[in-house]
């Protein structure tokens, strides 16, 4: 390997993974890893290295080939060239599978694909926001509608009869379309309905709103390396309530804001990281994702800038997740099946998390605060 391999059970527990590589440091979970995992790392470094490009394959999947070979035995020395595009020494976690990499036999999905890491689970892209059409292992999606039911969700899932089929870097798998159906309008599958505004169908997903979509929901931040609920309900308040525990004095959000802003982005980054915020909030199953729209809007979107976000949490493989999210771009106090499943990595994942794609749709202005929601 051209770089170095550290063994951090931590760091790997952190992120949900037996390994990974970011730069020329590869983290192990243990001195002892699985073949596949080992050879799947050391070919990260060698593209990280500029030593082989992507095979035409992607970073992800040309890894998984090599570690395939390597686990079976074969020569994978083929697979090392300049073919390709180079890679950059980024972190990766979901697979994003295009269509030029999709057969019959693997992942044939006709659109691009987010695969699980783990290859637990996966979402058909049919635009930026997902589709209705995610896809899981049989065992994953009991265990999430287990979770649902726990906290008395309206959501409930069970498996379908389709199924889709491909290679992650150890097997080939397969994965069921995922039924999903709303006990409070009868409605399932493609054509169930829920409430079009976000925040009242994040709140029916993670059973404050008992099909109502209302419920009493609170912000869930770190400090001191405890869990803390927030007073405020409503995601600006949400955040203004946390920078001012945390940089306020308790009581002023105007100074909270003024000391964060002052702050440099690696500032930024470890306030975030300690108190569990933007890039680091963490929602499981029965447990929502909220972004408070703040500052200024982007230039030229002052028209299509919105005031929050939410999106209700129905399943977690990993370190990824799997919302239930809908937008009130009609009547909000509508229901409709214009709703999508969507995926989101870790923040190890540069690009990955749900806020930094909800903050790339430029629709929540220059200093939006993401925050993990769900009942006291």
């Amino acid at each position: 390997m051209p770089g170095v391999a550290v063994v951090d059970p931590g760091a790997c527990l952190k992120r949900g993974v037996e390994a990974y590589t970011d730069d020329t440091t590869s983290t192990f979970a243990s001195s002892s890893p699985r073949l596949n995992v080992a050879a799947h790392e050391a070919a990260h470094q060698l593209q990280h290295a500029g030593i082989t490009h992507d095979a035409e394959l992607g970073a992800e999947l040309h890894a998984a080939a090599l570690a395939r070979a390597v686990t079976e035995r074969r020569d994978a020395s083929g697979l090392i060239s300049t073919k390709g595009a180079i890679v950059q020494p980024s972190l990766r976690h979901y697979t994003e599978v295009k269509v030029s990499d999709q057969t019959p036999t693997n992942w044939p999905a006709g659109v691009p694909l987010r695969l699980a890491d783990d290859g637990g689970m996966a979402v058909k892209q049919e635009s930026i926001h997902g589709s209705h059409h995610l896809y899981a292992r049989k065992a994953l999606i009991a265990s999430a509608d287990a979770q649902l039911k726990a906290a008395k969700s309206v959501i409930s899932l069970s498996a379908g009869s389709e199924t889709i089929m491909g290679n992650t870097d150890t097997q080939c798998v397969e994965l069921t379309k995922v039924e999903p159906e709303n006990a409070a309008t009868g409605t399932r599958g493609t054509t169930m309905e829920i409430w079009a505004d976000c925040g009242r169908c994040a709140r029916d997903v993670l059973g404050a709103g008992g099909g109502k979509g209302g419920g009493n929901v609170k912000g869930k931040y770190k400090a001191n390396g405890k869990e803390i609920s927030t007073s405020a309900e409503d995601p600006q308040k949400m955040a203004d309530e946390i920078v001012a525990q945390m940089l306020g004095g308790g009581s002023s959000p105007s100074l909270g804001w003024a000391r964060y802003e002052a702050m440099t982005p690696k500032e930024h980054d470890e306030f975030d990281e300690r108190h569990g915020i933007n890039r680091y909030a963490r929602s499981d199953v029965g447990q929502a994702y909220t972004i408070a729209s703040g500052g200024n809007p982007i230039p030229g979107m002052e028209a299509d800038t919105w005031n929050f976000h939410w999106g209700g949490v129905v399943m977690r493989s990993g370190s990824d997740s799997i919302t239930l999210e809908n937008w009130a771009v009609g009547p909000a106090a509508a229901k409709n099946s214009e709703w999508d499943f969507q995926m989101y990595g870790p923040p190890s994942k540069k690009g990955q998390t749900f806020h930094e794609q909800a903050v790339a749709t430029n629709e929540h202005g220059d200093r939006p605060t993401t925050i993990t929601a769900g009942k006291p």
